[in-house]
């Protein structure tokens, strides 16, 4: 398989000061043990905003950065995960009834669980993609949604079989869980259909029927339901994320992080330490031979040289950290398995630096210039480059192995804080003014160019989003290959598409 590199997807905004990048390392063929991959994520800053290799250090960039390492969710498809749920929830049945533990039965239902948010997220965003409405895809869709909701009820009933807390968790967990993730979907199905008007009014009723089964179930079993009460809808959100950390967990890989280099740093240490030793001693050696012992001359010139000694040392060890600072990563990371530590499923390596307009490579330069009119850009002007490199080497032999060949690859989910580029902006509104006497008003930003280079073995791609920024965060993003333009607040459609709800908490069916 090849790196994935989806136009639009590898970028998003999380919060008002934060966007992240993802990127996959996917596993290839059975022959290889080993795939090199390279991610290199250049940020273009301007000047101005005072963000630069004297007041933004390396300790700073990476308390601002967040990574997190994740297997693929096995992928299955729609017309058997009903019956595998069923077929694993049997055995579930099977240990309660002689009084065992689920134990690793619960893990493969995390798994299990995962994969199915897999298939209709991925489904989903392919319908929604679309220029035309996959009507089939949807229909699939909502039968297996339809199979899912016996999976919901066959897992609760697991309840009466175990008086464990931690059974009981995972069973309602996985029950509520399943129902939410899947009304999730559907709203976003139902907000596309809607656009289209009368033309999918039953395909859009039949959506609407199976989130009101959905949300028919969860009031059944006393699970908080959205509606215009807003503490309510609070609590749904709030469980919603406390179940997806807690069955995606499955999924996350342990990471030993260490600094890279430190043991060749310690030898250069050691080096330059015995350089000044050896000034110190010869000095020590010609004034003792000049001056005798026990003079004033050779006590001055042994304060003297021990002075020059320190500085010696010092100028050396500032000489190799550059040298070093050139060839060496910041920290390198072993990823593996908890229970299985010896096998190693990627090893990473990464770095920070400030670099030069001159250091840049060619394909770098034009993907930065993408969508840039009349030259009117800061490139021009003056740039701050952050560059921030990844080198992966990926065990394809172990990660095949691992949960017998179900995995596809890992998942790199890099979260980046921007919080310290907007302290030195300008206030936000700017006065606008025209001939007549009302006022307006105009947003004052600044642009900063994120540039990424994906490097397999195969191919090497490179993307570019432009990330408009205001002295209260990230207004949006634009990504100029595409067209496609990203909003803090990713809402699908306008308020008037969404469907009024009944006194019940239902929706009300779709009519012209």
């Amino acid at each position: 398989m090849e790196l994935d590199t989806n136009e639009t997807s590898f970028i998003k905004i999380t919060s008002p000061n934060q966007f992240e990048i993802t990127t996959d390392y996917m596993i290839q063929d059975k022959g290889k043990n080993k795939i090199e991959y390279t991610i290199g994520i250049y940020l273009f800053i301007p000047k101005n905003l005072g963000i630069n290799a004297a007041t933004y250090t390396q300790e700073r960039f990476y308390s601002d950065r967040i990574s997190y390492v994740r297997l693929w969710a096995p992928e299955r498809d729609f017309t058997t995960i009903a019956s595998e749920f069923m077929a694993l929830i049997l055995r579930l049945d099977t240990r309660l009834d002689v009084g065992k533990k689920p134990g690793s039965l619960s893990g493969e239902l995390k798994m299990l669980i995962t994969s199915y948010t897999r298939a209709l997220r991925e489904t989903t965003d392919a319908i929604l993609v679309a220029e035309t409405i996959e009507t089939d895809a949807i229909t699939r869709l909502l039968e297996t949604a339809r199979k899912m909701e016996d999976v919901e009820k066959a897992l609760l009933a697991l309840r009466e079989k175990t008086t464990r807390d931690k059974s009981l968790f995972l069973f309602e967990a996985g029950s509520e869980y399943l129902s939410l993730t899947t009304q999730h979907f559907l709203f976003k199905l139902n907000l596309r259909l809607r656009r289209e008007g009368e033309t999918y009014r039953e395909l859009i009723n039949a959506v609407l029927g199976q989130i009101n089964r959905e949300l028919r179930f969860c009031k059944e079993n006393t699970f908080p339901i959205i509606s215009n009460d807003d503490d309510t809808n609070e609590h749904v959100i709030y469980r919603y994320s406390v179940f997806k950390k807690f069955f995606f967990r499955v999924l996350y890989l342990q990471q030993e992080r260490k600094e890279d280099g430190a043991r060749i740093k310690e030898f250069y240490y050691a080096i330059a330490a015995g350089i000044s030793m050896i000034f110190t001693t010869i000095v020590v050696f010609i004034s003792q031979k000049e001056y005798g012992n026990f003079t004033l001359s050779f006590f001055m010139a042994l304060v003297i040289s021990y002075m020059f000694k320190d500085r010696l040392k010092e100028a050396y060890r500032a000489y190799f950290d550059k040298k070093l600072h050139l060839k060496t990563y910041d920290y390198k990371e072993k990823i593996y398995n908890r229970s299985q530590r010896k096998k190693i499923l990627a090893f990473i390596k990464e770095r920070m630096r400030f670099v030069k307009k001159s250091d840049l490579e060619a394909a770098v330069v034009e993907t930065r210039l993408q969508g840039v009119p009349n030259r009117l850009s800061t490139w021009y002007l003056g740039e701050a480059i952050l560059k921030y490199e990844k080198h992966i080497r990926l065990y394809n032999k172990h990660l095949q192995e691992y949960h017998h060949n179900a995995i596809s690859g890992l998942h790199n989910i890099m979260r980046f804080d921007l919080s310290p580029f907007l302290h030195k902006m300008d206030s936000r509104k700017v006065p606008l003014y025209r001939v007549n006497r009302e006022r307006l008003f105009g947003d004052k930003v600044y642009h900063v160019n994120v540039v990424v280079a994906f490097v397999s073995e195969q191919e090497t791609f490179h993307r570019k989003a432009r990330i408009i920024l205001t002295k209260k965060g990230i207004k949006r993003i634009e990504l100029p290959e595409t067209g496609v333009t990203l909003y803090p607040d990713n809402v699908a459609g306008d308020v008037e598409q969404w469907f009024p709800v009944k006194k019940s908490g239902l929706l009300k069916t779709f009519s012209v």
